[in-house]
């Protein structure tokens, strides 16, 4: 049963996840919320980081940013699973 249990606090299928999104997704903003449970519902790095290789380079800035702005990613996540430096990460993200 514990296995089972999301975000600290959150003991549930997907299905039952997909009803509280709404519930959850306004308070994504709301600091005193750990982030783990702020971005519960969030898609993986794999669904979101779909551009590979230097031809598709501005699509990758693109999720990267999605994925930082949008769904609350940190630079050292994004680093971990694209192989890039956190650093460069940030210089990516906030580069427009």
């Amino acid at each position: 049963m514990w296995a089972e249990l999301k975000s600290q606090c959150i003991l549930g299928g997907e299905k039952f996840l997909a009803e509280i999104e709404p519930a959850i997704k306004d308070k994504s903003l709301v600091k005193e919320i750990p982030r783990c449970q702020r971005f519960i519902s969030r898609p993986a790095l794999d669904v979101l980081l779909t551009a590979h290789g230097t031809d598709e380079k501005k699509k990758r800035d693109e999720e990267l940013r999605k994925a930082h702005f949008e769904y609350g990613y940190s630079f050292s996540e994004i680093g971990r699973h694209t192989r890039l430096h956190y650093a460069t990460v940030s210089k990516i993200v906030r580069k427009k």
